[in-house]
């Protein structure tokens, strides 16, 4: 599987665990990767590309400063342009009502920190699958 021609979005205030995340996701294939490293930079690269090539696929922190992964998950269920992208929620809190919250407002997907890169890969490739013009090819 080729996921060279989508774009991802990462948002995660901790820099390192970000740098992980951004090289699983190379490894995956992925070759547009921008991060954010809080809540209100992930906004601004959302509102930033719409109108232009928009995000594919945004991975984002729960618990960050200025707005927090729900925050934005929010905002892209309610704008057309975003409202069918998928989106992993990372979460250091493995909590029942965290799940069901994230789930009632149109998560995809939700990752519990850590996570391995076996997890982690058949979780972005399951969500990316659900992108209508998925291809196996370029």
């Amino acid at each position: 599987m080729s996921f060279k021609r989508f774009r991802v979005l990462l948002v995660e205030d901790d820099p390192d665990l970000c740098e992980i995340i951004k090289d699983k996701l190379a490894i995956m294939g992925f070759e547009y990767i921008r991060t954010a490293h809080d809540g209100d930079d992930g906004m601004k690269a959302l509102q930033s590309a719409i109108g232009n090539a928009k995000f594919d696929l945004v991975i984002a922190d729960w618990k960050m400063p200025k707005l927090s992964g729900m925050d934005l998950l929010r905002y892209m269920r309610s704008h057309a342009f975003y409202s069918k992208t998928p989106f992993v929620m990372l979460t250091g809190v493995d909590d029942e009502q965290h799940v069901k919250e994230a789930l009632a407002v149109g998560v995809s997907d939700y990752l519990v920190k850590p996570f391995d890169q076996k997890l982690f890969h058949s979780k972005i490739t399951r969500v990316m699958r659900q992108i209508s013009d998925y291809s196996a090819t370029d």
